[in-house]
């Protein structure tokens, strides 16, 4: 199985915005969404994720077929307490427990050394365990995880080098 991780560009950004509406109708079995007019998820849903230079995202090909993508957010504000956050992830079904999300998640986690904030909805059981297991693994187990008011699971943990912290 081959992995490649790719930067949207203009080029690839439909790509994107396709993947997305997929992303959105799964989120309906834990929030309320409905669908437009014309069919589709509103725009708005993905375009708050994308706009701006502080976020990454990537597409994820397994064989050449396209698998699902993650954005990434830099966050610079002194008021945080971290810098960089996973805003969005997605591996469709079928690429779904074959490693394909790990090396997605570890990947963006090396490619972004800073103090990350990974969070989950408290009602989206799979995410929480999925990211549980992930950052574990990836951190030996130096991370730290709260639940917020608002119903949801957030990691933190730095990989940054220690002399830069």
């Amino acid at each position: 199985m081959q992995i490649n991780i790719i930067s949207v560009t203009e080029a690839n950004r439909s790509v994107l915005e396709n993947l997305f509406q997929f992303y959105v109708y799964e989120f309906t079995s834990i929030v309320n969404f409905d669908v437009a007019a014309d069919g589709r998820y509103p725009d708005d849903l993905f375009n708050h994720n994308f706009v701006g230079s502080n976020h990454y995202p990537f597409l994820v090909q397994v064989d050449e077929q396209w698998a699902g993508f993650v954005i990434a957010e830099n966050r610079t504000s002194a008021a945080l307490n971290y810098t960089m956050r996973v805003a969005e992830f997605f591996v469709m079904h079928k690429y779904r427990r074959h490693g394909i999300g790990r090396y997605l998640a570890v990947t963006l986690f090396a490619r972004f050394p800073g103090r990350w904030k990974v969070a989950a909805l408290s009602n989206n059981l799979r995410a929480i365990d999925f990211w549980r297991t992930v950052i574990a693994e990836y951190t030996s187990g130096n991370y730290e995880e709260v639940t917020t008011e608002t119903n949801a699971v957030i990691q933190y943990f730095d990989n940054r080098p220690r002399t830069d912290r």
